[in-house]
């Protein structure tokens, strides 16, 4: 039996789940990691580790949530195409956050 095949392509935020994303942040290059089960993990480029949660923010394309354990307030970011690939925003301010570098399905945080 055949896996049925859709035409209808992920949207960025389902391409983040089960994946390792990395990040240009002003300070470096930094690992998040967005598991399938909901649970969110990042390696910051000064070495310091968070965990949280994350989920798509429901009626919002290309926008995620992230509850970091040691944040007061949740964080959302929009992720927006421009002429050189992908860029995480704040999906409040629109403050550019960093630049994707990679996306990479299946891998966690090292």
């Amino acid at each position: 039996m055949e896996a049925a095949v859709t035409d209808t392509p992920l949207t960025l935020v389902e391409a983040l789940s089960g994946a390792l994303v990395r990040f240009a942040l002003p300070g470096g290059e930094a690992q998040f990691h967005y598991g399938a089960d909901g649970r969110a993990r990042a390696v910051l480029a000064d070495g310091r580790e968070r965990r949280g949660t994350w989920a798509p923010i429901a009626g919002e394309r290309d926008c995620y949530e992230v509850r970091w354990r040691d944040a007061g307030s949740p964080s959302r970011t929009r992720l927006e195409r421009d002429g050189r690939g992908l860029v995480g925003v704040d999906a409040g301010s629109g403050e550019a956050r960093g630049r994707v570098v990679a996306i990479e399905p299946g891998k966690a945080v090292v």
